[in-house]
C-alpha cells in the first residue's frame, strides 16, 4: 500500500515538473533578453587638402601705341574736341572740365590734380570761365614731334602745337601771343613722366587718344 503511495507521489510530481516547464535535474532555460547591441563603426575621417595657393602673376605693363596719323591732322581733330567740349557751357565738375587733360599733365607747373581741385572749391570756377564758351582753335601749326620710348617698355608720340582763339565776341589772340604758350599733346603712355617737384608721376595714362601734355 505504502508502495502505490509512493509511486503515485512520484508520478503527480513528476507531472508538476513537467506542467511548470522543467524536469528534475535539468538547469533552468535562460529566459529571453534584449538582442545584443552590434556595434556600428563610425566613418573613417578623410582629411581634406586644402586647395593650392595661387599667386596671380604681377600686373603685366599695357602697352597701347601711339597713333600714326600725320601730325598736323591729328592736333586739328584733337583741338576741335576742346572746341566741342566747352561750346555751349563750362563743364563740371573738375574732372569733366579737365577731361583732356592727361593723368600727367604738367601746364605752367599746375598738375592735372591741382587744376581740378581748384576748380571744385573755387566758387567762381565757372563763372570766371565764361569767356571761353563757344570759343574756338584754328590757324594750328605743328612746332616738333617726336616719339619717347619709356623705360616699362611702352612709348608715345609728342606733338609741339599752337594755334590761334577766336572768342564768341569776336576777340583774338594769336599762336604768337605770350598768352598762348606752346603746348604738348600726347598719345600713348605718359609712364615715366616727371612732377614740377623732380619726383615720379604716379597718374599715368596708357591710351591712343591724345591728350594735352602740357607745356
Amino acid at each position: 500500500m505504502m508502495s502505490h503511495t509512493f509511486k503515485f507521489s512520484v508520478i503527480a510530481s513528476a507531472a508538476l515538473i513537467a506542467a511548470c516547464g522543467g524536469s528534475s535535474g535539468d538547469p533552468a532555460a535562460p529566459e529571453p533578453g534584449a538582442p545584443p547591441v552590434v556595434g556600428v563603426a563610425p566613418p573613417p575621417i578623410v582629411p581634406v587638402t586644402p586647395p593650392p595657393v595661387v599667386t596671380p602673376p604681377p600686373s603685366a605693363v599695357v602697352s597701347v601705341a601711339p597713333t600714326t596719323e600725320p601730325a598736323l591732322e591729328a592736333a586739328t581733330a584733337f583741338l576741335a574736341k576742346t572746341d566741342a567740349l566747352r561750346s555751349s557751357a563750362i563743364p563740371t565738375p573738375g574732372a569733366a572740365n579737365f577731361v583732356l587733360l592727361d593723368g600727367c599733365y604738367l601746364g605752367n607747373g599746375f598738375s592735372k590734380s591741382f587744376a581740378v581741385a581748384d576748380f571744385d572749391t573755387d566758387p567762381s570756377a565757372v563763372s570766371s570761365r565764361q569767356f571761353d564758351v563757344g570759343s574756338t582753335r584754328n590757324n594750328i601749326r605743328v612746332l616738333a614731334e617726336r616719339t619717347i620710348a619709356n623705360a616699362d617698355g611702352t612709348s608715345r608720340r609728342e606733338i609741339d602745337v599752337k594755334w590761334d582763339v577766336t572768342y564768341k565776341d569776336g576777340t583774338k589772340f594769336t599762336a604768337l601771343a605770350d598768352t598762348i604758350p606752346t603746348e604738348t599733346i600726347i598719345s600713348g603712355s605718359s609712364a615715366g613722366s616727371k612732377l614740377a617737384d623732380g619726383s615720379a608721376c604716379a597718374t599715368s595714362e596708357s591710351k591712343a587718344d591724345w591728350r594735352f601734355y602740357g607745356n
